[in-house]
């Protein structure tokens, strides 16, 4: 049965679907229908999603293709079989192929490389041929190719180990991409300002350059050809919200204001009737804030910094070692600049005052 239309897709479902009546539905009734969608011009929606959003070559998730040293020869390699499926969307991008292989496996290869480079980056191609780099190789090879993993041989002599890093197909793609957005939140675009974070002149507040945010689905109320992309607007001494923890109650407290308090940071002692963290700084002790951005509602947020140094130079050296606990209300914002900030500070804008770092990259750790 032809599907043109989603009435067709029922009736077809109904009608082959009804075989089974009785006993369980097979994998291949299912495909079969979703081929019959994927194949019509009414539903281009349904073949995207089939092809996995991926233009490289990926690993069917119940098959191996993982790379291990070979048990006889420690020199050598094998690659275990499995199935693997290349999505062409590069070459007629409106009409993009899947290409099914079957990859046999193979065992005793030799490492071309072994004796003059530390490590060997193995993919196979859309025909089944192994290749192996000196070095990983991204974008067009892996239009063609699936990397399969790496095999380290620091002393050129031997294998020491080998790690699979296979791409396996999911049948989402776009839940593959809202759980990574769940699992980093948004992140940080580098594009124009890119929200860089720097003190307001003369004050203890700061200032946010524009920008924009990647999240999946952050601006779909806004636009459906632009959902994932949402612009953040300069702010200028905007209103911020500080945190620390507390001992009682919900163990964290927010307070709003436009200036970050000087001469204190977050000994763990407060309490929720306390106004500011009970922490005291001497005049020329350091401590680190951390600075949050809430994207959805272009706001800034602080958490206040938890260790004392004696020097400026110190705390930045420190500042991507110490132990910073984060408080719940604070974590599902972004990470965007660290304050390192002097106990008498009076403006965020000057050396002597204050050093301003934004998260590098766009939404990892602070510096």
């Amino acid at each position: 049965m032809t599907v043109e239309t989603r009435t067709d897709l029922k009736a077809n479902m109904d009608t082959e679907l009804a075989d089974n009546v009785g006993g369980d539905i097979s994998a291949q009734d299912v495909r079969k229908n979703m081929k019959d969608a994927a194949d019509s011009a009414v539903f281009p929606e349904d073949h995207i999603s089939l092809l996995m959003g991926g233009q490289t070559g990926i690993v069917d998730p119940v098959s191996d293709v993982i790379p291990s040293i070979n048990g006889v020869d420690n020199t050598k390699f094998d690659i275990s079989s499995g199935s693997i499926v290349f999505s062409d969307s590069y070459t007629d991008p409106a009409n993009p192929v899947d290409t099914a292989l079957s990859f046999a496996g193979v065992s005793s290869q030799t490492v071309t490389n072994i004796a003059t480079q530390e490590a060997t980056y193995l993919y196979i191609s859309n025909t089944g041929t192994i290749v192996q780099n000196a070095v990983f190789s991204g974008e067009d090879i892996l239009r063609d190719h699936v990397y399969v993993g790496v095999l380290h041989h620091a002393d050129n002599t031997i294998i020491s180990f080998a790690s699979s890093s296979t791409q396996t197909a999911l049948s989402n793609f776009m839940m593959v991409m809202a759980d990574y957005s769940f699992c980093v939140g948004p992140i940080n675009c580098k594009v124009g300002n890119q929200n860089v974070i720097s003190g307001n002149t003369g004050t203890l507040g700061l200032d946010k350059a524009s920008g924009c945010w990647f999240f999946t689905a952050i601006n779909a109320r806004s636009s459906l050809k632009n959902p994932n992309i949402i612009a953040s607007l300069a702010l200028v001494k905007p209103v911020i919200f500080v945190a620390w923890r507390t001992t009682d109650g919900n163990n964290e407290k927010i307070i709003t204001q436009d200036t970050i308090p000087a001469g204190v940071y977050d000994d763990d002692t407060a309490v929720q009737a306390d106004a500011l963290p009970q922490g005291v700084l001497s005049t020329n002790q350091w401590v680190n804030h951390r600075v949050f951005m809430v994207v959805d509602s272009n706001q800034l947020a602080v958490q206040i910094g938890q260790v004392v140094y004696a020097s400026q130079s110190a705390a930045i050296a420190g500042a991507t070692s110490e132990v910073f606990e984060t408080i719940g209300a604070i974590a599902g914002a972004s990470p965007i600049a660290t304050v390192t900030m002097r106990g008498a500070a009076t403006d965020l804008s000057i050396a002597g005052d204050a050093n301003i770092r934004q998260a590098i990259p766009p939404r990892a750790t602070f510096q």
